[in-house]
């Protein structure tokens, strides 16, 4: 086996050689000035960051509150139209509107549509009536609504106030038409929702001592 050259002693470096080599330099460390701007930059644009999601954030509240505004406003407009539809079609009537069975099928029918079935069960009854005077006696009824408001109003029910006025004719003993007065009326329309539709429940006259 071969062994490895043995150093010339006379090219060997000495100790005190060694000792007086200069010591390298330390890396000199990064000037905290140069830092600084590049620190700076990724501020600013954190900081322009957080606007540009607080900004968006805001307009979406804002955006959605406006949305849900008029969806209540919506839901009301269309609870007072109800509301004024059942006293305009409930009362009003007269012989013109008789079938020949004797009976206001049409009124019925305009009733029914904007009614809970529980509450058109009760309606027939007064229907019944209505009937017979339109009939017997040649008595019509008309309705002027003054006002509408809604009392109570959330998701699935509703109170509307409704105001008016209602004019009543009827025939007399000779077979002329006569004016049997006006009456002011001030009534409470509950309402439901039934698959996005408004529909009466019930309704109750308003006591003097209410008003």
């Amino acid at each position: 086996m071969a062994l490895p050259p043995t150093p010339d002693l006379d090219d060997a470096v000495t100790t005190d050689e060694v000792a007086a080599a200069p010591t390298p330099a330390a890396p000199a460390p990064a000037r905290p000035d140069r830092l600084r701007p590049v620190l700076l930059a990724v501020l600013v644009l954190a900081f322009l960051a957080s606007l540009g999601t607080l900004g968006w954030l805001g307009v979406e509240q804002v955006r959605g509150d406006r949305d849900g505004g008029r969806e209540r406003q919506a839901q009301r407009e269309e609870a007072m139209s109800q509301a004024r539809q059942f006293m305009l079609r409930n009362q009003t009537y007269g012989p013109d509107q008789l079938d020949e069975a004797g009976q206001l099928a049409e009124y019925r029918r305009l009733n029914k549509e904007i009614m809970t079935p529980k509450f058109y069960a009760e309606f027939e009854k007064a229907a019944t009536a209505a009937d017979q005077l339109a009939k017997e006696s040649g008595v019509s009824r008309s309705v002027e609504v003054l006002g509408v408001g809604v009392e109570t109003l959330d998701d699935d029910s509703g109170t509307v106030l409704v105001t008016g006025q209602i004019s009543t004719r009827y025939l007399d003993a000779k077979g002329k038409d006569v004016s049997a007065g006006e009456d002011l009326f001030r009534v409470v329309v509950d309402l439901v929702d039934s698959d996005g539709t408004w529909l009466v429940d019930d309704f109750a006259q308003v006591s003097k001592a209410e008003q």
